[in-house]
């Protein structure tokens, strides 16, 4: 099955996404010129997701960061007390 045309491509999580799925999943956008969307918490300073985020040569790709300190879903409280369960780099991480 092959999917043509996609309008919007949403990839959620899109630091973990590996390179070959990513591969096969862009050129849905390709013949209808659609909106691609990727949105991810950090996963380390590699892979696809962080190369396009740090590339400053492509002007076209507007980004947009939010720190679970900016987001009203989350709690100080929470995440106080997660750097006894997954430790202080966890926490920064997010």
């Amino acid at each position: 099955m092959t999917f043509q045309g996609v309008a919007l491509l949403i990839k959620d999580e899109a630091a973990r996404i590996p390179e070959d799925v990513n591969k096969a999943v862009t050129p849905m956008i390709a013949v209808s010129g659609g909106q691609e969307i990727d949105l991810s918490t950090p996963f380390g300073q590699r892979g696809w997701f962080y190369k396009k985020w740090t590339d400053s040569d492509r002007p076209n790709i507007r980004r947009f960061k939010v720190t679970w300190r900016e987001c009203p879903r989350h709690s100080r409280a929470f995440f106080g007390r997660k750097p006894h369960e997954h430790g202080d780099g966890w926490v920064q991480h997010e």
